[in-house]
């Protein structure tokens, strides 16, 4: 009897780790872990079987029954809490001061381009990474066993659009970056590194300072600094001064008229006959959480700034002022769907939804943008184009090589 008892306690606990498992991984894994959660909860129903016949009472039946189902929650808990250290990303490098190689006092700069960079796949460790760091800024945020269902999510948007075309973007752009700076007479290497996922900035610093550069510079490939991007240059930061090399940051992209022309134009294009009384633009940014801001607040002063700065090329052409709405795709208001919402109040009968400040183009511009943009409901006669982001357009080549071309010659 008492077998049969430790025997529905320890599947129900299967059951349970199996299902959190299942929620989190990859496929063909998740499969996997979902086939043993669904033997685990068989075997447990055979258990209370078990139980309930060899007592033969109606009350130690109600309670086999009860205590599977708590211990399946306990094991879906204890899973829960387990998956932050079985999906965390690999430890920043840190390199040994007296065992690395000392780079060369001169040479060519090295360059890494740095971007959001979602993964082409789903990988639960960038999850992990985003919760870490919003739990770290006091962000309220799921607890573990309703986190689950955040990754179940992240690889559910993954499979309704298929790759991510954010990394094969940003890997075009830095290879048109290293062209155009071997045009110049710079013909130094371009490296990659990812907001998101791996191979970090850290990762990226280190493997430059390997390859002998004695001078860093980093590109980044974003309107705005950020939190992950604070984080990035810190963990960076100490793995340059381990090496024993140095490194610089290019400004970010805010500043750049040239970037924002381009973005007002795609925007102005959308509208075929030129801007109408009845025409529209939302201009839409990342946003970020409050605390966020409160420890960056430059962050979202640089995307602002950014983005009235699009608006102002819109009215300047010819846009009506009240139908240029600035909107926020996440954590900010207004929203993306206040936003529309508003432009149809108003009687735009065409309305061009415009990712201003998006390199890439990310599973939140191909999925969540356009979600947005459906709960706002308005009537089927409004025409609302949503534009990519940016993506290989030419002045983000362009603009790159004068901010690198200017670091180079100032920075080291």
């Amino acid at each position: 009897m008492h077998l049969s008892w430790a025997a529905l306690l320890l599947l129900a606990m299967t059951t349970g780790c199996a299902a959190s498992a299942a929620l989190v991984a990859r496929s063909p894994s998740a499969t996997a872990y979902g086939a043993v959660s669904i033997a685990a909860m068989l075997l447990t129903g055979s258990s209370v079987v078990s139980v309930a016949r060899g007592s033969g009472r109606a009350d130690t039946t109600i309670a086999a029954i009860f205590i599977s189902v708590g211990a399946t929650l306990g094991g879906l808990a204890l899973g829960a809490s387990l998956v932050p250290h079985f999906t965390r990303l690999p430890p920043v490098p840190e390199p040994s001061g007296a065992d690395a190689p000392a780079p060369p006092v001169d040479g060519p700069p090295a360059i890494i381009l740095l971007a959001k960079g979602q993964p082409e796949v789903y990988d639960p460790a960038v999850v992990t990474q985003e919760y870490g760091l919003l739990s770290e800024a006091d962000v309220p945020v799921p607890s573990d066993a309703l986190r689950l269902f955040a990754y179940l999510s992240e690889r559910m948007r993954y499979r309704s659009v298929g790759p991510s075309r954010s990394r094969p973007t940003a890997r075009v752009i830095a290879a048109r970056l290293e062209g155009r700076l071997a045009e110049a007479g710079h013909p130094v290497r371009v490296y990659e590194a990812w907001l998101q996922g791996t191979p970090r900035l850290a990762d990226a610093t280190a493997e430059a300072h390997a390859d002998g550069a004695a001078c860093v510079i980093v590109v980044h490939l974003g309107i705005a600094e950020s939190a992950p991007f604070e984080r990035a240059r810190g963990d960076a930061d100490q793995v340059s001064r381990v090496g024993g090399g140095r490194l610089r940051y290019a400004p970010p992209l805010w500043p750049e008229m040239a970037l924002a022309r381009a973005v007002a134009q795609r925007a102005l294009a959308a509208l075929p006959g030129g801007p109408q009384p009845r025409d529209g633009v939302a201009v839409v940014g990342d946003g970020q959480p409050w605390q966020w801001d409160s420890a960056h607040p430059s962050s979202c002063e640089q995307a602002t700034t950014f983005l009235q700065r699009v608006r102002s090329m819109l009215i300047a052409a010819g846009m009506d002022e009240s139908h240029v709405r600035m909107a926020w795709l996440d954590w900010q208001d207004p929203g993306v769907t206040e936003a529309v919402r508003h432009l149809a109040a108003l009687g735009c009968e065409r309305i061009v939804v415009v990712p201003a400040a998006m390199p890439t183009d990310t599973l939140e511009t191909v999925v969540d943008l356009p979600a947005a943009i459906a709960q706002a409901a308005v009537d089927p006669s409004v025409q609302i184009t949503v534009l990519p982001a940016w993506g290989e357009d030419p002045v983000v080549t362009d603009v790159l090589t004068d901010v690198t071309l200017h670091a180079i010659d100032n920075g080291c």
